[in-house]
């Protein structure tokens, strides 16, 4: 049923149905934090620029010039992707 073609990263877990979005999220940004990232929330970005050295995020607040760009946009992920080069297949749905 899933075709892994193209695919640079993702979760699977066999045995559910339901993952809880806001709790994946909050976990992913706790152990980032461990391991030493700053998690910035509530800043809209309104670019992404790949540079020789990473990324340069230029948000509502000013720009952050970074490594790594973890796309944890929601229902817009596509667009973050799309910020990226990126196309996401993605395509968010009311109640899904």
């Amino acid at each position: 049923m899933i075709s892994t073609d193209g695919i640079l990263g993702g979760l699977w877990a066999e045995r559910e149905g339901y993952v809880d979005t806001t709790g994946t999220v909050h976990a992913y940004a706790g152990a980032a934090r461990k391991r030493g990232a700053e998690v910035i929330e509530h800043n809209r970005v309104l670019e992404l620029n790949q540079t020789a050295k990473g990324w340069e995020v230029v948000t509502e607040k000013g720009t952050i010039n970074c490594e790594h760009v973890v796309n944890a946009g929601g229902l817009w992920a596509k667009q973050v992707g799309r910020m990226a080069g990126i196309e996401l297949p993605v395509s968010p749905l009311n109640h899904h």
